[in-house]
């Protein structure tokens, strides 16, 4: 039995290798577009289940995918596409609480998990010529509302209420506690040998 991840998100594997976890990181094709209203919750446990399921044609073994966005007075922010979006997107978290919501969808023979997790974070008062400059970096890019917790957009944040690692990309505790009761196994049962 393997562990598979199915993201390409680097961030995501940067948390498996600190855990020392023996895994293979997957890409998939999986279509990560939405139409019409959807709550937050619910769209990163389709996206999440999307790719999950894309990754589980081709294997049979454990297979957890995640996805995540940043939810703000009934706006979902994804990754920035460009500057000036990026720039709005921090601009408007600016001095404001907002919610990370990241799904999370497990597959593994018969049992089909799929979950979500919020985290609320507040951002301290931000000067253009912050934002500015933080734009200006290749950091807010690949990252759900264009800031990324555990690296310089750490310095927005003055207060978080949940799980920290949801922030990052995926809820590691939620995801080893579902693991655990529903299927009888742990994350720790992938750990690399020495």
């Amino acid at each position: 039995m393997k562990l598979i991840l199915a993201s390409k998100s680097l961030r995501r594997r940067q948390m498996f290798d600190s855990l020392g976890l023996e895994y293979e990181a997957v890409v998939t094709n999986a279509d990560e577009t939405y139409r019409g209203k959807i709550v937050p919750s619910r769209l990163v446990e389709v996206l999440s289940q999307r790719k999950a399921e894309a990754a589980k044609a081709d294997y049979n073994d454990v297979v957890i995918a995640s996805d995540t966005v940043v939810a703000f007075e009934n706006r979902i922010f994804g990754k920035p596409a460009d500057r000036h979006e990026a720039f709005e997107m921090i601009k408007a978290l600016s001095g404001n609480i907002h919610r990370v919501y990241s799904g999370y969808a497990i597959l593994y023979k018969e049992y089909k998990i799929v979950g979500s997790v919020c985290t609320k974070v507040k951002f301290r008062d931000l000067s253009d010529d912050e934002i500015n400059a933080y734009v200006d970096t290749s950091e807010p890019y690949d990252k759900a509302g264009g800031y990324g917790i555990q690296e310089n957009g750490g310095f927005f944040v003055v207060a978080i209420n949940g799980d920290f690692n949801n922030v990052v990309g995926m809820p590691l505790s939620t995801i080893e506690s579902v693991i655990r009761e529903k299927i009888g196994i742990s994350l720790l049962d992938f750990k690399k040998k020495s």
